[in-house]
């Protein structure tokens, strides 16, 4: 897959439905450590970044996860620790990878993907 220069920005929204198992848990509790896997959609539009393109962020509503890493072409998996005082519901999952040279950084959101509950 190649970088091309449309804003690199991929939505997936509910309607239609985003893979049940796009985001892997898709819920975790106040106060929880956990290890999400991310499944990218490897038609998405633009390209996925190659492989070789590091991920600079996967964002759970507000929450920075860590650990990130980008095991095959379409799987991502990285920890959340959700805070105990986070807003609960349902958040967007956004990831964000490395732009080459004078481009624009590309993401992939996906819209009301995880839950946060009590």
């Amino acid at each position: 897959a190649a970088y091309d220069d449309t804003g690199f920005t991929s939505t997936s929204t509910n309607d239609p439905p985003v893979s049940g198992d796009a985001v892997s848990p898709n819920s975790g509790a106040l106060g929880a450590t956990l290890s999400l896997t991310i499944t990218l959609d490897a038609d998405a539009e633009p390209p996925l970044p190659p492989l070789f393109a590091p991920i600079t962020s996967v964002t759970v509503g507000p929450i920075n996860a860590t650990s990130l890493n980008r095991s095959s072409e379409t799987r991502v998996t990285c920890q959340l620790t959700i805070p105990v005082n986070a807003a609960t519901g349902a958040q967007d999952v956004v990831v964000t990878f490395a732009a080459p040279p004078g481009m624009p950084s590309p993401s992939y959101t996906f819209v009301n993907a995880f839950t946060i509950q009590n």
